[in-house]
């Protein structure tokens, strides 16, 4: 069961200036500094926790060889006004805890990463090659490699985007 509707999402990313965490834009910065990898030292700010293998947060835990994030101590990178993501990588694959306000939206674009998005809260208008649907939470939609698609939202939504294979940028912001 979902404990916040699209309105408390819409309401979080009002209060924080787009910041969705509760905890305000100063939890960006202290974060970028305590990142480490996991089998790895520290690593300092400027790298922006970018590392060749393995995954890369703070709050990465190793447990007989199987690593556990926690999304929301992950840094917040504003991709488009409304739009905040959080980043992390496997071996081959970026994820994406993705909040967007009401009416954020992205343009119509393609990349060569095929892409899922799965909606967890709220509703978006998404449309991949010819065919538009508004997507509810609970449901997935799958973008091929290559494939032309947009997305917009009816209310503030909640999703997890997967990129394989590994993406480096995201509307020109590092997913490092």
């Amino acid at each position: 069961m979902l404990a916040r509707s699209p309105r408390s999402v819409q309401a979080r990313l009002d209060q924080h200036d787009g910041v969705p965490s509760g905890r305000g834009k100063s939890f960006v910065a202290s974060t970028a500094t305590t990142m480490s990898s996991v089998g790895a030292p520290a690593l300092d700010s400027s790298t922006n926790g970018a590392v060749g293998v393995g995954l890369v947060a703070s709050n990465v835990i190793e447990d007989a060889g199987m690593p556990f994030i926690v999304p929301s101590d992950l840094p917040q990178h504003r991709l488009l006004p409304g739009w905040i993501a959080r980043f992390f990588h496997s071996e081959h694959m970026t994820f994406s805890y993705t909040e967007v306000a009401a009416h954020g939206s992205v343009h119509r674009h393609h990349h060569p990463e095929e892409e899922v998005w799965h909606i967890i809260e709220g509703d978006v208008e998404m449309t991949v090659g010819g065919a538009t649907k508004v997507v509810h939470a609970g449901e997935a939609v799958v973008v091929p490699s290559d494939v032309e698609h947009s997305a917009s939202a009816v209310t503030a939504f909640r999703a997890i985007v997967v990129d394989f294979p590994l993406r480096d940028s995201v509307a020109g912001v590092s997913t490092r």
